[in-house]
């Protein structure tokens, strides 16, 4: 994402910040600099003895910088601190948790994996049913929340992770991965489900619970995520990646008010894949 735009008389060059990682890269039209690909952009470094403090120095004389906030993953760094003070999120975690409890046959002997965590809410509510949880989260700052509430709790079968699993294959196997309202933050749903697939032993299964269609109005103008899912789509697409016997129905309710003011009822899914 762009931060800002400097202009001088010799040639421009960009400011850019990647995701909520603490690093900035510049470009020139010289070529000084090398590319890189991560997920929504083409990022280019600039020289070791570059520091990215030069930039601010360069705000002098005949250059101009602005700088715009980054909105993307730096938001959930932004809420970890407050997401639990949200009453809502526990009882949408209960209603899944309960639903889970009703569907899947969890025990001690199981080892799980939640993606995109948060701050874990959903696993220490299943902590006594599962044998071990891997709350994997590409957000720092949600990881330290976690970490924080496992020592705090002493929940030594809990184990926070940082990890981006949409750039990497995590090197685990599980008998249970799970998540909620992660899914319609995920660029490549076809790719997510195949590191799924192969990050499952046999036998085990895959549990989502994700947002039904919507209008858009759940996020508000500016998302670039989907707005839900059609369940019956995503059984096709699970059977295809070689899930089996995959069901689902409703759990819960999410009453939102929108961005007209307006409060809304935004049904949550349940769907569970074996392999």
């Amino acid at each position: 994402m762009i931060l800002g735009r400097c202009r001088e008389k010799a040639p421009p060059f960009l400011v850019i910040k990647a995701r909520h990682n603490l690093f900035w890269s510049l470009k020139n039209r010289h070529c000084l600099f090398s590319t890189i690909k991560l997920p929504s952009w083409s990022v280019l470094h600039y020289p070791s003895n570059i520091h990215p403090t030069m930039a601010g120095r360069m705000n002098k004389g005949s250059l101009s910088l602005l700088l715009i906030k980054n909105d993307g993953m730096s938001k959930f760094d932004d809420m970890a601190r407050t997401w639990d003070e949200n009453p809502m999120h526990m009882e949408r975690s209960l209603a899944i948790a309960a639903k889970m409890n009703e569907i899947l046959p969890l025990g001690k002997q199981m080892k799980g994996l939640e993606y995109g965590a948060g701050t874990g809410i959903l696993s220490f509510l299943l902590s006594e049913k599962l044998g071990s949880i891997v709350m994997m989260d590409n957000s720092e700052e949600m990881v330290n929340v976690m970490k924080e509430k496992v020592a705090a709790r002493k929940a030594t079968n809990l184990i926070p992770v940082c990890f981006n699993l949409e750039n990497d294959l995590f090197q685990q196997t599980f008998d249970l991965i799970f998540n909620q309202m992660v899914l319609h933050h995920i660029t490549d749903v076809e790719s997510i489900f195949t590191k799924f697939f192969t990050m499952i032993l046999p036998g085990g299964s895959l549990a989502i619970a994700d947002l039904y269609p919507e209008d858009g109005s759940f996020h508000g103008d500016g998302f670039d995520g989907h707005p839900g899912f059609d369940p019956e789509e995503l059984k096709i697409k699970l059977l295809k990646t070689g899930f089996k016997s995959v069901a689902f129905e409703e759990c819960y309710q999410v009453k939102r008010q929108t961005a007209k003011g307006v409060t809304k009822s935004y049904p949550v899914f349940l769907i569970v894949a074996t392999k």
